[in-house]
């Protein structure tokens, strides 16, 4: 799934940047070690959710909690879903494809390169990138892929989100 795939590459990005968009070192080899000793199992879908309620605390003072979703905030059943599939297989897949990337910059780069699509270069601070009836389409979350990649190359900090209708 696209939108768990953005997360965790934002997220350890989030982490990774100097200086960092959150206090977090959830994912990074250090992190996950020590995560992996007391959550054996689901140590990197730890990781994801720590850093990712760091990063939803910072996205909400940023963008607000009324009336929008952002993708460490979407509605509830999409949530599951993400928890689900992180969970399953498809979570040992994206920690078997990031785990070696965690804490480099320019190889976690790459990978949010291949999903963004280019923004306008104004963009900073919050961004609306539609509405929440589009949550179902690739193209938003590409937005919001193309948004953070902006934000992680320039070091300003853009928090793309949605309205909902």
């Amino acid at each position: 799934m696209m939108v768990l795939r953005i997360r965790a590459l934002v997220l350890a990005l989030g982490e990774a940047s100097a200086p960092p968009w959150w206090r977090t070192e959830y994912l990074s080899g250090a992190g996950l070690r020590i995560l992996e000793r007391i959550y054996p199992r689901t140590a990197f879908a730890s990781a994801l959710h720590a850093s990712g309620a760091a990063a939803r605390t910072i996205h909400d003072a940023s963008t607000g909690r009324g009336s929008i979703y952002h993708l460490f905030r979407l509605p509830i059943p999409r949530e599951r879903e993400i928890r689900t599939l992180l969970l399953a297989t498809h979570g040992q897949r994206l920690t078997e494809e990031l785990r070696p990337a965690l804490g480099d910059r320019d190889a976690l780069m790459e990978p949010l390169r291949a999903l963004a699509v280019e923004v306008p270069e104004e963009v900073i601070g919050p961004w609306c990138t539609g509405n929440s009836r589009d949550l179902h389409r690739s193209e938003v979350y590409k937005r919001m892929a193309g948004a953070y990649l902006r934000g992680f190359e320039t070091g300003k900090k853009i928090f793309p989100y949605v309205e909902v209708d």
